[in-house]
């Protein structure tokens, strides 16, 4: 008896087995729902997470404000020009006191209570007339004549004290050429012998040698306003 012929295979593709088929050549499982849920929660969380971070970044700048800040060194004093000033957007807390740059216009030409250093936030407490002596320093009044204080000398101007020679028999309170950093806080003409009055707010320690030294033995020496204290 003749035997039957073998039934015939179906032809593997290129690849090899079939992508219907699993290794074991049986038909291959449908993938289940639970292997793709990671995939779901992990592309939820990216969504909340970008959400997250752009209402936080919208808020922080939201809560931004444009302010004043010193943009270069200003004494005591001195009258605020524009170009002492710059903005910034700053975050800063409710109780800082701040002066926002739409008041520009309103700060020039006002005295800057104290020295003012470059980055510092402008503040209502930093303008009006000086707010001196503060801590560590003091005030002191000197007599000088003609060539002793340069001219047209302003309130607001760092200058330098200079203790000049003194004449035969006087006395010395400091020797020639001791000099002290100060800034001057006010300039007044006295009688009619030229005189003129200026005081100064220097080193609380400095303070007592310039009062001491007898009148005639001081001059001033006016320097830029960053070479300071």
């Amino acid at each position: 008896m003749a035997r039957s012929a073998p039934p015939a295979r179906e032809p593997a593709s290129d690849a090899g087995t079939p992508a219907w088929l699993d290794r074991t050549g049986n038909p291959a499982a449908a993938p289940s729902p639970r292997r793709r849920l990671p995939f779901l929660l992990t592309g939820a969380l990216l969504v909340v997470g970008c959400v997250a971070g752009s209402l936080w970044w919208n808020t922080a700048e939201t809560g931004r404000t444009d302010v004043l800040v010193i943009a270069r060194p200003v004494p005591i004093g001195h009258l605020l020009a524009a170009g002492d000033l710059r903005t910034a957007s700053v975050a800063v807390p409710g109780d800082v006191d701040t002066v926002a740059a739409r008041d520009l216009d309103r700060v020039v030409g006002r005295p800057a209570a104290t020295g003012l250093d470059p980055g510092t936030l402008l503040s209502g407490h930093s303008l009006g007339g000086p707010t001196t002596p503060v801590p560590g320093h003091a005030v002191a009044a000197v007599a000088l004549k003609p060539g002793q204080v340069p001219p047209r000398l302003e309130t607001g101007t760092t200058v330098t004290v200079v203790v000049t020679p003194p004449p035969p028999g006087a006395p010395v309170a400091a020797p020639a050429g001791t000099q002290w950093p100060a800034v001057v806080i006010d300039v007044q003409q006295e009688g009619t012998d030229q005189t003129t009055v200026v005081s100064l707010d220097l080193d609380a320690q400095d303070a007592p040698l310039v009062a001491q030294t007898p009148p005639g033995q001081l001059a001033l020496v006016q320097v830029p306003a960053a070479g300071g204290r």
